[in-house]
């Protein structure tokens, strides 16, 4: 299936629709960039310490600070995300940077166009909390193992707590942006979101098939909440999910 029918075909879940108006309103501000243009600490540790190489897919890369950091780590990059308006930004970006990224618009909790087996790595970062629904939950994890190739990573890094916290994300939030003829406060949707343990997730990737290598809390710049990294494993010889 191609990227561009699979874009119009696409019905976004509520909480994607929701944070997509929150970067509308944002850019429509003034503010050019709403996210740092620095790649997440714990993926740049991680790409240090195993060195990954061909292709990658980051499912979730809002303005595309992770996906343009890979590219510049030498690997062949996919990136998705469900508010094209962030996009558009993240193209700006990588355009600035010199760097090449393919980006599409995407559910990450969805069927992706793409045959199994295509990517040495698969990453989902600060951006699982908006997987509102455990069915979803479950088939991002199913298709990060049928995309995977045998031996390939899947990195995942977001937001955790010591119990379970679910919001309905009804309503608006004032947030404070600093526009360039000066700082103001603006009104965004309130976005829905479901925050697991780090344990509810690990147990999740396992049961999509996925090997266990890491599961520890940390911090990570610039995720402001305590962090789940969980890094899993296609097995060689793996079983079908």
């Amino acid at each position: 299936m191609a990227l561009g029918r699979f874009e119009g075909a696409m019905r976004m879940p509520r909480a994607a629709r929701a944070y997509d108006a929150g970067y509308i309103a944002i850019y429509r501000s003034g503010v050019r960039f709403s996210d740092t243009s620095r790649p997440t600490t714990a993926l740049v540790r991680f790409v240090d310490r195993t060195h990954p190489a061909g292709r990658a897919l980051e499912l979730g890369c809002g303005e595309g600070r992770d996906a343009i950091f890979l590219a510049r780590r030498g690997l062949q990059v996919t990136a998705i995300d469900a508010s094209s308006s962030a996009l558009s930004r993240a193209r700006e970006r990588a355009r600035e940077e010199g760097v090449r990224v393919r980006f599409s618009r995407g559910d990450m909790t969805g069927r992706q166009p793409f045959r199994s087996g295509t990517f040495d790595l698969v990453a989902s970062i600060d951006a699982f909390h908006l997987a509102t629904g455990s069915r979803d939950r479950a088939r991002h994890f199913r298709e990060a193992h049928r995309l995977l190739k045998p031996g390939g990573l899947y990195f995942f890094c977001n937001h955790t707590a010591r119990r379970p916290r679910i919001s309905a994300g009804r309503g608006r939030d004032t947030i404070w942006v600093d526009a360039p003829d000066g700082g103001r406060e603006i009104l965004v949707p309130r976005v829905p979101y479901a925050v697991l343990t780090k344990d509810g997730y690990a147990r999740a990737i396992r049961d999509a098939g996925l090997t266990i290598r890491t599961a520890r809390f940390t911090r990570s710049f610039p995720i402001q909440d305590d962090v789940a990294l969980i890094v899993g494993a296609k097995p060689l010889a793996s079983r079908r999910i």
